[in-house]
């Protein structure tokens, strides 16, 4: 088949894969016996790329493929700030969606969810969500999602992986902080090793991405629950935009609360500036000049 720009893939069975398709925007399921594509859907059969997600050479950017127990596939089309649900035969699952465009208090441009199944009755979405710089989970609750736990340190800078493992601590890849880190469900950095411009981390032993992993009501034994230690200002998205992008080229010893100050300080400067020009404007004018 063609050799397109793909993201992910997950194994369905001995023969088939389900890909991630960036550059079509698309879900396909091949068959590598055949080397055919057996099923396709498209996000532009539920999303309108004139109205919704990036610019039109990476529109939707779906970076992860997962397929759930009941043959749904989980899809994270980063430029669209959300997780969707799609099943075959039926399409988008409008009412399951985890987040939406442009809403960035749920979600911006996230990488790896994964889906973590519980007692048989809880259903969560652990995501890395990368331009806020958390780790963050959600909760199916009465047909709604619902934040359950959340966590950042001064030093995670644009994550993109996060995995629950089977002792209920998360696999964190922070991709701009480059290290891997285990991070406990109180918040405590347990283990961490160097890892340079790291994409995606697996424990090994412990099953594919969270598998073994539970959701993080039921590690803790609460009903609705956040980390303790969740810090960092939380900023306008154009801000954290800013932000992140200066922490992803600087290097790694220059913390984050530096850089915020940094660009905090500009900000200032730049609102005086502008206020002392139109001051002097107003000046002006009223001196008929």
């Amino acid at each position: 088949m063609a050799n397109t720009r793909w993201h992910d893939a997950d194994r369905i069975n001995e023969t088939h894969f389900a890909i991630a398709d960036i550059s079509q925007d698309r879900l396909i399921v091949v068959d590598i016996t055949s080397d055919e594509t057996v099923w396709e859907w498209r996000m532009d059969s539920a999303f309108d790329p004139a109205t919704s997600g990036g610019d039109s050479d990476d529109w939707a950017h779906l970076n992860d493929v997962e397929i759930l127990e009941d043959g749904t596939y989980m899809l994270s089309p980063r430029n669209h700030d959300q997780v969707i649900f799609v099943r075959p035969g039926e399409g988008l699952v409008r009412d399951r969606t985890l987040g939406a465009d442009e809403e960035y208090d749920i979600l911006y441009e996230q990488h790896n969810p994964d889906y973590l199944t519980g007692d048989g009755q809880t259903r969560s979405v652990l995501v890395a969500d990368s331009q806020n710089n958390r780790i963050i989970e959600y909760e199916r609750r009465n047909g709604s999602w619902v934040e359950t736990w959340t966590w950042r340190d001064d030093g995670l800078r644009w994550p993109r992986d996060a995995d629950r493992l089977p002792n209920g601590n998360t696999l964190v890849g922070d991709t701009g902080g480059d290290r891997i880190i285990e991070v406990t469900p109180s918040g405590e950095v347990v283990w961490g090793v160097r890892v340079d411009g790291n994409y995606e981390a697996e424990r090994l032993g412990t099953g594919d991405e969270s598998e073994t992993g539970l959701p993080m009501s039921e590690i803790r034994g609460e009903s609705d629950n956040e980390a303790d230690n969740v810090n960092g200002a939380f900023f306008s998205p154009h801000i954290r935009l800013l932000i992140n992008g200066l922490l992803f080229i600087i290097p790694p010893w220059v913390g984050a609360q530096t850089v915020v100050g940094v660009v905090l300080g500009a900000v200032a400067i730049f609102g005086e500036v502008i206020f002392e020009l139109k001051r002097q404007l107003q000046v002006r004018r009223g001196m008929g000049l």
